[in-house]
């Protein structure tokens, strides 16, 4: 699956010749690839991630207020494991599969951003609803991080192209 042109025919087939993967966020695989020590996802996904060259591009798939804290915590740990084991210098969260979210997804959002920004890298968020536009206004996030109206968009600020 291309992450630019949402080619599903394969990573090595993406129609802009660009080699991409798509990484899966499963326990299995975060052992595979991080210290086995490391934590790894909760049984239950509260992100998918995949990986364009130097950009992890993070999918929440659900607003992780109201959810098991502890387990967010655990999937936030795996996420910053991948940033390690993978090695991608930028991170774009595709807000695509969520209409809202609360005070943990910025928590979350910006766990990472630290975590990047102190390795050099940027962060950007896109897909954004209306109200979630707003709330990251209202907390001025928005002077923080760049949005782009697609996953391109963002991944082309975080590169410095946007």
């Amino acid at each position: 699956f291309c992450v630019f042109c949402g080619d599903a025919a394969g990573a090595r087939d993406c129609r802009r010749g660009v080699r991409r993967v798509r990484l899966d966020f499963s326990p299995i695989f975060l052992r595979s690839v991080a210290n086995p020590r490391e934590p790894a996802l909760s049984a239950e996904r509260h992100f998918t991630a995949e990986l364009a060259e130097d950009v992890l591009c993070v999918v929440p798939l659900c607003d992780v207020t109201g959810v098991d804290q502890d387990a967010v915590q655990a999937d936030v740990a795996a996420l910053i494991s991948m940033l390690a084991a993978a090695e991608p210098r930028h991170v774009v969260f595709d807000f695509r599969e969520v209409e809202h979210f609360g005070s943990p997804m910025l928590e979350t959002v910006l766990t990472l951003w630290r975590h990047v920004r102190s390795r050099g890298g940027r962060l950007a968020v896109c897909n954004l609803s209306e109200a979630e536009r707003e709330l990251l206004a209202t907390v001025k996030f928005d002077t923080l991080w760049p949005i782009g109206a697609t996953r391109e968009e963002a991944i082309a600020a975080v590169r410095g192209r946007g």
